[in-house]
């Protein structure tokens, strides 16, 4: 165990973003010299650090190349000790009903090598192109697309004259197969990759018009081992929480979804500065993710099989409130102590 007093409340942040992202706020990784990358690098070991987050996931879209430039980097500079858990994701979009456009994330553990990481990554196919998900791939599309839905994706023609304009179209546009990610997780190890669905935040899955598609909102809700949930009331849904709000379709809901699974929320983080700095609701609350389990991977596997008793989200669990305000640490007090690791 990371912590020899057992399972504590930590702040967790599943949802980073690094300069791999084509959205980030500065400058992006493919345009950095060797020096530049090893600065950026040792900024977001230092953003890391500073935080008082526990365990941190990078999920960069359509890539996992800023996880491995920061675990190549640390490789190289043993001298910088990352102290927190950062474990590897990818943000992608999906093929859904109709014509939604669906991100979806996928969490892998820590312990996979990077040929294991560059594997799943490779199995993903993506729509239109046919091919194995890669800047290449991404960069086809344009050559698949005719010139009306070029324009209505806002392709110029000098847009189409440059490689990075070609692959910022296959990034905005690209879709995976749903049939290709199911295969990428079964081919990793038992239990070391998780699917992540964005419910009620950017491209989440509640935009998608239910009674028209149920079979196929049946099949991602089953299939998800997380969501990314802001509101409350939905957290406590999805953990299996019933109350007189969700009552009336309460059992329905369940059943859609399989079990109780964890509703996480994240930072959405597309710079250094803002890693851990969670949205607030209408109120102004935090939609802070806690979690009652190790800083590792095989945390998250207990997250996954106890969602209600691992997971809350907001500003602090009601059961860290009497340790919050109590004035000793609570190494020190026997009743402090029991609250915080119950």
């Amino acid at each position: 165990m990371n912590d020899l007093r057992g399972s504590l409340w930590r702040k967790w942040d599943l949802h980073i973003h690094s300069p791999a992202s084509y959205h980030w706020k500065g400058q992006q990784l493919w345009q950095m010299t060797a020096t530049e990358k090893e600065t950026a690098f040792r900024a977001m070991v230092a953003a890391i650090n500073d935080s008082d987050i526990a365990a941190f996931a990078v999920m960069d879209y359509w890539t996992f190349d800023g996880y491995l430039g920061l675990r190549k980097f640390l490789k190289d500079h043993p001298e910088v000790k990352l102290e927190r858990s950062v474990f590897p994701g990818i943000e992608l979009r999906c093929e859904a009903p109709g014509n939604f456009r669906l991100n979806i994330h996928a969490l892998l553990s820590d312990t996979l090598s990077d040929q294991q990481i560059a594997d799943f990554k490779n199995a993903l196919i993506l729509r239109l192109v046919d091919r194995p998900l890669s800047d290449e791939a991404l960069s086809d599309f344009p050559n698949k697309l005719a010139a009306d839905k070029l324009k209505l994706i806002g392709a110029t023609p000098e847009t189409l004259k440059t490689a990075e304009g070609r692959l910022r179209i296959g990034q905005e546009t690209g879709l995976i197969t749903l049939e290709s990610l199911r295969n990428a997780l079964k081919a990793l190890p038992e239990d070391h990759g998780f699917l992540v669905l964005p419910f009620d935040t950017y491209g989440g899955f509640e935009e998608i018009e239910w009674e028209k598609h149920p079979v196929s909102t049946t099949v991602f809700m089953t299939e998800a081992d997380l969501f990314e949930v802001r509101r409350s009331d939905l957290c406590d849904l999805f953990r299996g929480k019933k109350t007189d709000a969700n009552a009336r379709f309460f059992d329905n809901f369940i059943k859609t979804i399989g079990r109780p699974k964890p509703a996480v929320s994240g930072s959405d983080a597309h710079k250094f500065a803002d890693f851990g700095k969670y949205p607030s609701d209408k109120s102004g609350h935090p939609r802070i993710t806690w979690v009652k389990a190790d800083p590792t991977f095989k945390g998250i596997k207990q997250l996954v099989n106890e969602p209600a008793a691992r997971s809350f989200t907001g500003e602090i669990p009601h059961k860290l409130i009497a340790v919050r305000d109590h004035r000793r640490r609570p190494e020190s007090c026997g009743n402090c102590r029991s609250l915080w690791l119950s």
